[in-house]
């Protein structure tokens, strides 16, 4: 998403600007309270959809329930996801797809990042944890994890990822980036960095 935001400002003649990384939360946070902040991706859904603007998507991320090759967890129904302890990002869309599959809070472990929650999934703290699968051997392999110690026990949701901008942003503004990424679409150039 970075690259793509850098191709975005090259195709709006605008310089490069200061990305900061922070923790999940937060920076859900400070999108919302923060004018001229923009998050990203950011899964777009219906509870959000007030809280920002949006420019997107861009790509679809199907969600996938993760655990340890050797776990003999066997989900049959949703009712089979609340038995058991799952990682999640707090304000991230796996919170939310969980609460409203009925999972217990209690039953959610809410982690600062995807690695603490698989750390905590190889130590048996959890029992499971939601990530999207498009990138999931690329960020296993980028945390020193083998993605073979792992397996995906079920895909959960698909959903759209946007850049998710303070709601107070102009409309100008929105629409000089979705025209951006519109036009990197359209030459194939958003596809081959996707893939």
């Amino acid at each position: 998403a970075v690259e793509i935001l850098h191709r975005m400002w090259e195709k709006m003649g605008e310089p490069r600007r200061e990305i900061t990384v922070m923790p999940w939360s937060r920076a859900y946070e400070a999108a919302q309270n923060k004018p001229g902040t923009v998050i990203f991706v950011t899964a777009r859904l219906p509870e959000r959809e007030k809280l920002f603007k949006w420019v997107g998507p861009i790509t679809m991320s199907q969600l996938v329930l993760l655990t340890t090759r050797g776990n003999t967890i066997a989900l049959h129904s949703d009712d089979d996801i609340k038995k058991y302890r799952i990682g999640v990002l707090h304000n991230d869309v796996a919170e939310l797809i969980m609460r409203k599959l009925g999972v217990p809070s209690q039953k959610l472990d809410m982690a600062p990042d995807h690695k603490t929650s698989v750390l905590k999934l190889l130590a048996g703290r959890i029992d499971m944890m939601v990530k999207g699968e498009k990138s999931l051997n690329e960020f296993l392999k980028g945390i020193g994890q083998n993605p073979e110690n792992f397996k995906v026990l079920r895909k959960i949701a698909g959903v759209q990822v946007c850049y998710a901008f303070h709601k107070d942003t102009p409309d100008s503004v929105i629409n000089k980036y979705q025209g951006a990424l519109n036009a990197l679409r359209a030459e194939g150039t958003l596809n081959r960095i996707i893939k």
